[in-house]
């Protein structure tokens, strides 16, 4: 359809093209997230296949903000036709309330990174704020 802009499909939708090529978010699709909160730990979990975590892996955290950085390197040149999506990528994940920035631990496990924290008290109730005006 002339004119259709992919911004208008759900990004999901993109996913499940074939050829990863055809995606205008291959960086966003490569770093898959979950996260939750278990027991007074903060964990979160990437899919991230075909990282060498020696090299190619970074875990940073600083003010309530956590960064997971990768990077897949190509290791040969010499395909007639490369699927495979190499280049580096981040995500940057906001902290819960209460999370303790000096417990975190990190493991990369069969293609997945493993983040776990200590989150300490209890998440504030959601409230309404009132709106000052002059």
């Amino acid at each position: 359809m002339a004119g259709t802009s992919v911004e208008l499909l759900p990004r999901e939708l993109w996913d499940w093209l074939p050829w990863p090529g055809m995606r205008p978010w291959r960086d966003a699709a490569s770093m898959r997230i979950e996260d939750s909160l278990d027991d007074g730990q903060y964990v979160i979990r990437a899919e991230l296949p075909g990282i060498d975590p020696e090299t190619g892996l970074a875990v940073t955290v600083s003010n309530g903000l956590l960064k997971i950085h990768a990077e897949r390197r190509s290791e040969s040149k010499t395909h007639r036709h490369d699927e495979f999506s190499y280049g580096s990528f981040d995500r940057i994940l906001p902290l819960p309330e209460g999370a303790d920035e000096g417990s975190v631990t990190a493991r990369y496990d069969k293609g997945v990174l493993e983040i776990r924290m200590r989150v300490e008290g209890k998440r504030a109730e959601p409230r309404t704020v009132p709106v000052e005006t002059e």
